[in-house]
């Protein structure tokens, strides 16, 4: 795997990352107006509300990932498969680690 291919593979997943906690915040809060239609929002994971806005997508911009997100690209790009390592993990641990 070249420099090149990594960085492609991690802007990748910082993009699923950003996507799964935009779908993660859409679930938690939830948009409504009152009767004079000033918006709010409830948050069902503590059933409060707040009169701001709870994120801004626009200034959302993640630098680091979650492990199954890690996980599930590297399932994708057929990471492990194409690996030299792959080799290893037939191997019992006591040949690989003998004392």
């Amino acid at each position: 795997i070249t420099t090149d291919e990594i960085t492609a593979m991690f802007t990748e997943a910082v993009s699923l990352q950003r996507t799964k906690v935009f779908h993660e915040l859409e679930e938690l809060w939830h948009p409504y107006k009152n009767g004079d239609g000033v918006p709010f929002w409830h948050n069902t994971w503590t059933n409060k509300t707040q009169w701001t806005p709870p994120y801004d997508p626009t200034n959302f911009d993640p630098h680091d990932i979650d492990i199954d997100v890690f996980v599930e690209l590297m399932q994708e790009k057929m990471v492990l498969p194409a690996s030299p390592f792959v080799k290893l993990l037939e191997k019992d641990p006591l040949e690989l680690w003998a004392d």
